[in-house]
């Protein structure tokens, strides 16, 4: 009877895993904004619902020469753990592969980990929130697209 107290405690204090990391992230190389255009940027519109996060990321590099953003697709799906931690996969556009990374919350921070895909020559980079709220038509294009792609 204790364990089942403690657990339905802890699943009040947690509340819906994944639902700090809906909206829009956002991280650029050039933090101090004395850039005019940034060469590296790295954009992440999210929905979370239950444990299940899917949504859209952009990274441009090279100060624009190379950008792999999604044209009207999701093409970023994955699952939240007990602790916090989603796993997902991105669909590389430029490349035409899936790639793996990390994402954790904590303090108003988005950290998303990745050897393969996002800012060039990091391991990791901290996304800091721009709108709690993605695009609208995020949740009908995941919608959709999970359809087509039968995700």
């Amino acid at each position: 009877m204790i364990i089942l107290n403690l657990i339905l405690a802890s699943s009040l204090l947690v509340g819906e895993p994944g639902k700090n990391m809906t909206g829009v992230w956002n991280w650029h190389s050039d933090p101090n904004g004395l850039e005019e255009v940034p060469e590296e940027s790295f954009t992440l519109h999210l929905l979370a619902k239950g444990t299940e996060i899917r949504g859209s990321a952009c990274f441009i590099y090279n100060y624009g020469s190379r950008i792999d953003c999604p044209v009207d697709e999701c093409n970023v799906t994955g699952t939240m753990d007990e602790l916090g931690v989603a796993r997902i996969v991105v669909h590389s556009e430029y490349f035409d592969t899936n790639e793996t990374g990390t994402l954790t919350h904590e303090d108003g921070i988005l950290s998303w980990s990745s050897k393969s895909f996002g800012p060039a020559y990091r391991e990791s980079v901290a996304l800091r929130r721009r709108a709690s709220s993605p695009r609208k038509d995020l949740q009908k294009l995941c919608s959709s697209t999970r359809k087509a792609n039968g995700h």
